[in-house]
């Protein structure tokens, strides 16, 4: 629990992160003011992967290895992966501003993979016998197309900048489908002194569709800043974060070995959600045991209140190849031994890029984090609002999603599902331009 609401904290801080604050160009000293935003002004990031290039190397290193043991008769990645991200100041009056974010990712990979090679013939063997072998080929296909699109609008008290509130809609869809052949298989009886080999055929799909409402508030309202911001300050910050939001949608798997499947639906899985097989109806959850969620209704819960320590440990400037040169101040979250750091500019008006040690985070979390370290750099908004456009026309042509949805069910008070929305917007704070210091 303790690590879960740790890791909450983590994910709360790096959404106000993402909001930051638009301030003047810096004159002759280090010093950045408080902002004064203006109605329609637009930041955007953006950044596209050819996986085939990114991945050659490593392909080429698995083939070499494998062909020590036999031939490859095949290996291939394509892909491409985007990630774009649109934010832009919708409301300005006399005690608050508005701050809407468009956030938009989309994964398609194909993979395959072929090895023969000589192996253990199938079948039961005395511990003191030798297998007799054959010429065995083991191939696997992978397809995965993914997509999330997130809208959030983030409210600033004007005179402070603190967070007041964050209203945010995830839908997150993704298919998957693998089918391989000869998945060599080898289990060892010790009582009775055998070995068994095998070689299993699998042909797994599965798809996703989640659609998460979130609404937060913070009590008092979340002051991630200390204007004038300047080298060497140091401030604190308190708060209390109420959580509430709906979840709909469904999760399906077909094809899965029946021991696997035994396994996600665990009795602890049960009682939770009242399911002991797929699909998964998000919306007829109904709120048994601890669970939050009745009915595609996710409860309101209050946080304990947490305190989060910063300093501004430095000040440099570097050249941005889209904005020029900026200078950035670097502020250390609770310390030295924190997982974060984030970097602010105030001439291009937003952070310039964070980072974070995973290492420190809820497993979940750090592992979706990590597989989502993406460069991203600063972009004309025109051409981010026009990808963040085809990724929705993208994501409506996608069946759905899966991926790991049993794991945020499981522990108490099985605050993952709530977090999924928080967490892929982090993901988004994440590829904000390369560290470049």
């Amino acid at each position: 629990m303790k690590k879960i609401l740790s890791s909450l904290i983590c994910a709360l801080t790096f959404l106000g992160l993402l909001t930051s604050l638009a301030v003047p160009a810096l004159a002759f000293t280090p010093t950045a003011v408080a902002p004064v935003w203006t109605e329609g002004t637009q930041w955007a990031f953006g950044s596209e992967t050819d996986v085939t290039a990114s991945y050659a190397q490593t392909l080429e290193n698995l083939t070499d290895m494998l062909e020590l043991a036999g031939e490859v008769n095949e290996m291939t990645l394509n892909g491409e992966t985007e990630f774009w991200l649109l934010f832009e100041v919708t409301e300005a009056n006399d005690t608050s501003y508005v701050l809407s974010m468009d956030m938009a990712a989309k994964a398609s990979l194909d993979a395959s993979v072929s090895f023969s090679a000589l192996m253990e013939v199938a079948g039961t063997y005395n511990a003191s016998e030798t297998p007799e072998e054959e010429e065995v080929t083991v191939d696997a296909d992978l397809n995965v197309d993914a997509a999330v699109i997130v809208n959030a609008d983030m409210t600033f008290d004007k005179d402070t900048m603190a967070i007041e509130s964050v209203s945010l809609d995830l839908k997150i869809i993704v298919s998957v489908d693998f089918e391989a052949n000869n998945i060599p298989n080898h289990d060892s009886d010790v009582v009775n002194q055998t070995e068994e080999y095998s070689y299993d055929d699998y042909d797994v799909s599965g798809d996703l569709e989640l659609n998460l409402g979130m609404d937060l508030t913070f009590d008092p309202a979340l002051n991630l800043w200390d204007f004038p911001l300047f080298l060497g300050d140091s401030w604190d910050v308190s708060s209390v974060a109420t959580l509430s939001g709906s979840l709909t949608g469904s999760l399906d798997v077909q094809g899965l070995p029946e021991d696997i499947e035994e396994d996600i639906f665990s009795e602890e899985v049960y009682n939770i959600t009242g399911f002991t097989e797929f699909p998964i109806i998000f919306e007829e959850i109904h709120g048994a045991g601890n669970s939050p969620i009745d009915e595609g209704v996710i409860e309101e819960y209050v946080t304990e209140e947490f305190e989060l320590s910063m300093e501004c440990t430095d000040y440099f400037t570097f050249n941005d190849e889209y904005l020029g040169e900026i200078a950035v101040y670097e502020i250390q979250v609770n310390g030295s031994n924190s997982p974060l750091k984030y970097y602010y500019s105030p001439d291009m008006g937003f952070m310039s890029y964070f980072e974070m040690d995973t290492d420190e985070m809820d497993d979940g979390v750090a592992t979706y984090i990590s597989a989502n370290m993406t460069t991203m750099v600063a972009v004309n908004p025109v051409t981010a609002e026009e990808h963040i456009a085809d990724i929705a026309d993208f994501q409506s042509n996608v069946n759905e999603d899966q991926g790991g949805i049993a794991g945020f069910f499981t522990d108490p008070p099985y605050l993952g599902i709530i977090l999924v929305g928080a967490i892929v917007v982090v993901a988004g704070a994440a590829v904000f331009l390369i560290k470049r210091k």
